[in-house]
């Protein structure tokens, strides 16, 4: 017979694969009641982020609030814009350390700090994941920012990410 797993290893091993933050809904589907969810967050071992969302300890780990805002919005929710091209380091962090996403139309969620793109056509083929987090390939993410950022910013952008080799601009026009 197996044993079950211990609540506060459970909470450390999801933590430990998603940059240290973990979704409570997550931890209600692994059998944590929400009692046993408030009395680690009132004790100090889990911190909230974003509504439903916790950093695991005291250090915020990189691309630790990124991944709480997957979180908060929803299990088809992937970074993009200006955030998924600083993730791919081909473009700056978006201004005031907003955290760009985007999720599909249906979805109607307002979160403070986020800024959140509802888009009609996000395709399998759209997205991938890097550094355990989800996000936009590099070519979506260029066409994303096309339609925000000024031409020479994004003339720059996609040159850096040509040279890092994470695109053919080619394949792109």
């Amino acid at each position: 017979m197996e044993r079950a797993e211990r609540p506060d290893a459970l909470i450390d091993r999801l933590a430990s694969a998603q940059h240290g933050v973990v979704g409570g809904s997550q931890l209600t589907d692994a059998g944590l009641s929400r009692r046993a969810i408030q009395w680690r967050a009132e004790a100090g071992r889990l911190h909230p982020i974003f509504r439903g969302v916790f950093r695991v300890g005291p250090v915020v780990l990189p691309h630790g609030r990124e991944m709480a805002a997957v979180l908060a919005c929803g299990k088809h929710a992937v970074l993009s814009h200006g955030t998924a091209g600083a993730i791919w380091e081909f473009a700056p962090q978006p201004a005031g350390g907003a955290i760009e996403l985007s999720v599909p139309r249906a979805v109607r969620r307002r979160i403070t700090g986020l800024v959140i793109h509802r888009s009609r056509h996000l395709n399998a083929t759209d997205v991938t994941t890097r550094a355990g987090l989800p996000l936009t390939t590099p070519r979506r993410t260029l066409l994303d920012l096309a339609a925000v950022m000024p031409v020479s910013e994004l003339e720059r952008a996609a040159a850096r990410a040509e040279r890092a080799g994470l695109l053919r601009l080619a394949d792109v026009v």
